[in-house]
């Protein structure tokens, strides 16, 4: 998320892309269990889309929750 904000600031982003992987991202986050802040919901909420329903409803499969934990391990540690 850090990078995307980075690139989006620096003008490698545009806005639209910038909107979109951030959707993607916390969705991402929020599905494996982590807690958005309160400004996070807000952007979620004001900015996904249906096109973007079929990234939210990735099924359980083992192939897609393996991607999503380690993507969430990724962000949590660098979080910390």
């Amino acid at each position: 998320l850090q990078w995307n904000e980075r690139d989006f600031k620096i003008g490698k982003l545009v806005k639209d892309d910038y909107n979109q992987q951030k959707v993607e991202i916390l969705t991402a986050v929020k599905k494996l269990g982590d807690t958005l802040t309160t400004e996070e919901q807000m952007f979620l909420s004001q900015n996904s889309s249906t096109s973007l329903s079929n990234f939210q409803n990735v099924d359980d499969s083992s192939e897609a929750t393996q991607v999503l934990a380690a993507a969430g391990n990724e962000i949590r540690s660098q979080k910390h």
